[in-house]
């Protein structure tokens, strides 16, 4: 992309024009160099440009709710005249690479509202919840003005803590009965999460009750180096119940321009680094070479990665 279409699409963006928003971030989400010299470029343009927006995670297993919780959120008066926006992260297929942007149709009665941009992303197979362009994605819908970010985790339970990186406050939505799942999670992302959602409270308001009860005595039992004051509640989707108190709560919460910037820095370098070295033709070569020999028993597998290691700093460090 030239420079001025560069110039013209950074002025677009903070004017808010989101089909402008779009392109963007789906250039931010591509791996084709073209794209990622215009992305670069279009950062270093946009470091004069100050604007903070509060940033809220969302996370919780598969199912648990989460996109719904969003389309009932969303609906509360308080977020009629805030702009908002929803990045949802949605699994990829290990198989295949592809993902099933289900989040945005449980979405369905704010997708519409002009207020509101709902942008679904695929996991692109990364663990913690995200993938590796996320983070870039949150700046350029707060360069964006949106007053709300909301990111929404793939749902994969203890890995998720990534999500603490990037936004001001999290919540954490578990089921009405989910006491082993609470018991198996507690440590890693329960220690960080800011508050829980039991959601579906409806359906068993005295399991709810009790999911509740027993969350407030774990919370007790978890480390003091975890945050404290976590709140709980307890909602319906289908009733509205529940929420105004969470809107309420989050009419409070300011930015802390909390990205951890060396964080998502160092991670994107590691997967460069990383693709680097697996696409080389050299190392492909001897990769494959050393797997098919480890499986049919000619090789340990603590031969075939001394092996790998030697081929990586023959590549890597020849000139040197």
């Amino acid at each position: 992309m030239k420079r001025q279409a560069i110039i013209d699409i950074k002025e677009k963006l903070i004017r808010g024009d989101r089909k402008a928003l779009s392109k963007v971030i789906t250039m931010v989400e591509s791996s084709l160099s073209k794209d990622r010299d215009s992305v670069a470029q279009l950062f270093d343009l946009l470091l004069d440009v100050r604007r903070q927006s509060v940033k809220i995670g969302i996370t919780g297993s598969p199912g648990v709710g989460k996109s719904s919780f969003l389309n009932t959120l969303l609906q509360q008066p308080y977020f009629m005249n805030k702009t908002v926006a929803v990045l949802t992260v949605d699994p990829s297929s290990s198989l295949y690479g592809g993902s099933i942007m289900g989040d945005k149709t449980r979405m369905s009665d704010v997708m519409d509202m002009k207020n509101i941009f709902i942008r679904p992303s695929p996991s692109k197979g990364d663990l913690g919840g995200m993938n590796t362009r996320t983070w870039e994605t949150v700046k350029i819908c707060e360069y964006a003005g949106f007053d709300y970010i909301f990111v929404e985790t793939v749902g994969v339970g203890q890995s998720e803590i990534e999500i603490t990186h990037l936004v001001d406050h999290v919540f954490m939505l578990l089921q009405p009965g989910s006491g082993d799942e609470i018991q198996g999670i507690k440590k890693g992302i329960m220690e960080v999460v800011d508050s829980f959602v039991i959601s579906k409270s409806d359906l068993d308001k005295d399991l709810a009750h009790q999911s509740q009860q027993q969350l407030k005595n774990i919370i007790g039992l978890i480390s003091s180096t975890g945050k404290t004051g976590k709140s709980i509640y307890k909602v319906s989707n289908l009733s509205g119940e529940g929420f105004a108190p969470i809107a309420k709560s989050i009419a409070s919460i300011q930015s802390k321009d909390t990205e951890d910037y060396s964080y998502w820095l160092k991670k994107q370098w590691q997967q460069w680094i990383l693709e680097q070295f697996t696409n080389h033709p050299a190392i492909a070569d001897i990769s494959t070479q050393v797997i098919d020999q480890v499986n049919r028993g000619e090789l340990s597998h603590t031969d075939a990665l001394i092996k790998l290691q030697e081929k990586f700093i023959q590549t890597c460090f020849k000139k040197y």
